[in-house]
């Protein structure tokens, strides 16, 4: 109580953190210092490595990501179905989610996640995938 907490955040953040320190009497200053924004200059060039089988795994570290990836996919006409509804996806590409927000948002998306970090780190994420792919 009464400590006076900075909380810098994405523009997106949920407020569960903020809320939580409040609740306990902190005095929470939220200062948004980054925005995750769509970039649609690689849109092309991600379809053709999806479509051509160059990309094995898929990450996403936060729930923007996946629906900034996509809308992405669906900024064009998209042919042909595989194991991730509206996407153009060889059906042995593999999603791996850094943890259980991102993965809802990616069923919310219709993209199927083979694995989810227990640990929410980049390293946590990889260990799930090397676990994953280890069976």
């Amino acid at each position: 109580a009464g400590q006076r907490i900075l909380l810098p955040r994405a523009d997106l953040a949920r407020k569960g953190l903020a809320r939580a320190l409040e609740a306990k009497g902190a005095l929470v200053e939220e200062v948004t210092i980054y925005r995750t924004l769509p970039n649609s200059s690689v849109e092309k060039k991600i379809q053709e490595a999806l479509q051509g089988g160059e990309i094995d795994w898929i990450t996403f570290t936060s729930a923007s990501a996946v629906r900034n990836f996509a809308d992405l996919m669906r900024g064009e006409d998209v042919v042909g179905q595989s194991q991730v509804t509206h996407y153009p996806y060889s059906k042995n590409i593999k999603v791996a989610c850094i943890g259980p927000i991102t993965e809802k948002a990616c069923k919310e998306e219709g993209i199927p996640v083979q694995t989810v970090a227990k640990e929410h780190t980049i390293e946590g994420l990889v260990d799930e995938m090397v676990k994953w792919l280890n069976g």
